[in-house]
C-alpha cells in the first residue's frame, strides 16, 4: 500500500518497533521542538510521515516543516510520561 488516505488507524493497532514502542512513524507527522532550518522563513520541524504520504516518508529520519500555527490534519504530538526516579 503506497497511501491511506482515508484518516490515521487508532492507537496500537499496528506492530510495536523492535524497543517495543507503538506508532513511532507513518500514523501522523510529528511535531517536534527543534526548527526546521532548510529555508525562510524558518518551520518547526515534522518527523515521521503520516498516513496521505507514501510509504517511504514513514521513517523517524524523513522530515518537513510546517508553521507552528498551522492546523493540519494529518500532524501530531506524542506526550511523554517521565516516572519517578525511586
Amino acid at each position: 500500500m503506497l497511501f491511506n488516505f482515508h484518516r490515521a488507524h487508532k492507537v496500537k493497532q499496528k506492530a510495536p518497533n523492535a524497543v517495543g514502542l507503538y506508532d513511532m512513524s507513518g500514523n501522523l507527522w510529528e511535531w517536534c521542538d527543534d526548527w526546521k532550518q532548510a529555508g525562510r522563513p524558518v518551520k518547526k520541524l515534522l518527523k515521521g510521515g503520516s498516513y496521505n504520504y507514501p510509504n517511504k516518508s514513514a521513517r523517524v529520519f524523513h522530515q518537513a516543516g510546517a508553521y507552528p500555527e498551522q492546523k493540519i490534519s494529518h500532524v501530531g504530538m506524542r506526550l511523554v510520561r517521565v516516572g519517578d526516579k525511586r
